[in-house]
């Protein structure tokens, strides 16, 4: 019987520096399975999944849900340069020609910008978690006032300060962490 995993191990030994990823059958997560020595052992109830190493990261982020993109030309900073989404790919079927096996290509996490509002309080250091809306962020500072003075003066004491956040786009609804561009 042929191992389920002999393609895998073929590109390995041919290129000991491919990223070797796994997910067990009852695990959330895919994690790497290389070892520091270079020995990797592929188990056979294990889900693999291969990548060149320059692609490392994205192809974890992917692998546990995140969209990734690849650039449709040459990335030389052309204006018809495409970003397109790496879809139609099963994170279960890894094949020798995937994107993520070419060092010439270039894949990105597909990031997605939303507007949110921090309230800070003017000449101090307090600061509220960000707010979907510029009124739930005005009843945050009101209720730091103890809903005691008027929207006005609330103004006058706190700044309503308009960001957007830069996150991940998910395929699932696993949970992400947000990450403030200026």
């Amino acid at each position: 019987m042929k191992h389920p995993h002999s393609e895998k191990i073929t590109a390995k030994a041919e290129n000991l520096n491919l990223i070797v990823f796994c997910k067990g059958k009852y695990v959330k997560e895919w994690s790497i399975l290389d070892s520091p020595d270079g020995g990797t052992s592929f188990p056979f109830d294990y889900h693999i999944f291969l990548c060149h190493p320059k692609h490392q990261d994205v192809c974890f982020e992917w692998l546990n849900g995140v969209v990734a993109e690849y650039l449709l030309y040459d990335g030389m900073g052309h204006e018809d340069d495409v970003w397109c989404d790496i879809d139609g790919m099963d994170r279960f079927s890894w094949y020798q020609e995937c994107p993520f096996m070419d060092g010439s290509i270039y894949i990105r996490i597909k990031t997605e910008k939303q507007k949110k509002w921090l309230v800070i309080k003017k000449d101090d250091l307090v600061t509220s978690c960000p707010r979907v809306d510029r009124k739930d962020a005005l009843k945050v500072a009101m209720a730091h006032e103890n809903f005691k003075l008027s929207e006005k003066e609330v103004l006058n004491k706190w700044d309503l300060l308009e960001i957007k956040v830069v996150r991940p786009c998910k395929d699932s609804d696993t949970s992400y962490t947000e990450t403030v561009q200026p």
